[in-house]
């Protein structure tokens, strides 16, 4: 919490993302303004655009929806895999619209940095869901130090598998991403399972992604 309070920690991950997609078109950061930015100011530049909230409440026919899906999904892929650093807290909110598909992102108070090993642990958890391997994804977190003393590794087992064969096969339309993220939720805390503050974050920011481009 007192980091995100210093904006200097805030204003100097704008600028790596500045950085990384300043020859993109269709993506936008907003640049600091240095001279006028301190511990407790934050000065950047102002983008237009439309809220994404509000699009995705009223619609907008100038809008390229299917666009718009596309790039912010490897916008944050990129984030993701390739930067080592995403914005955590991708909202409708904090997304500016410039019709037909250009994005403006906002609020960097929250971001999250994932490194090679937590992608590798990452990819092997979500390779074992798929292919319904409970194991798996209990070893992942083993090797984590996700596991309390309190966790009985068979019960873990056991509702991971529950979890995957309820949504095994179902149609991406038919997700409910809320009711998936709180009984995720409430499984890793029955089983005192503690995950690290990163995987906790990006899977905040993947849920509010897919939120926001299941409104296609």
């Amino acid at each position: 919490l007192l980091r995100e309070m210093d904006f200097i920690n805030e204003a100097a991950a704008i600028t790596r993302f500045s950085e990384a997609f300043g020859e993109d078109p269709y993506f936008r950061i907003p640049a600091v303004h240095w001279e006028c930015t301190g511990p407790s100011v934050l000065t950047l530049e102002r983008l237009e655009g439309i809220s994404a909230k509000q699009l995705l409440a009223q619609g907008d026919p100038a809008v390229d929806r299917r666009a718009l899906a596309d790039r912010l999904a490897r916008a944050f892929m990129r984030q993701f895999f390739e930067m080592g650093l995403f914005h955590a807290d991708p909202h409708p909110g904090n997304l500016l619209i410039i019709p037909p598909a250009t994005i403006g992102l906002i609020d960097f108070g929250l971001t999250g940095q994932i490194d090679d090993e937590m992608l590798g642990h990452l990819v092997i958890a979500l390779t074992a869901a798929m292919n319904r391997e409970p194991d798996v994804i209990v070893e992942v977190l083993a090797d984590m130090n996700c596991l309390g003393d309190a966790t009985d590794r068979r019960q873990l087992r056991r509702e991971f598998m529950e979890l995957v064969d309820k949504y095994y096969g179902l149609p991406l339309a038919r997700f409910d991403l809320q009711t998936l993220f709180f009984e995720i939720t409430g499984l890793v805390r029955r089983n005192a399972v503690t995950l690290p503050r990163e995987f906790v974050l990006l899977g905040k920011a993947v849920f509010a992604l897919m939120g926001i481009t299941e409104h296609d």
